[in-house]
């Protein structure tokens, strides 16, 4: 698995309750953000 940096992880781009594309770091410009990842075995 290969390490990412903060940096390149906001660069990524999500979906907002809109549908639309927003880069993940616009989620925490304003105030603190904290992100979790679920994966889903099965």
């Amino acid at each position: 698995m290969k390490n990412i940096r903060t940096e390149e992880l906001g660069s990524i781009e999500v979906f907002n309750g809109n549908n639309e594309k927003i880069p993940l770091s616009s989620l925490w410009q304003e105030k603190t953000a904290v992100l979790v990842f679920v994966r889903h075995f099965g």
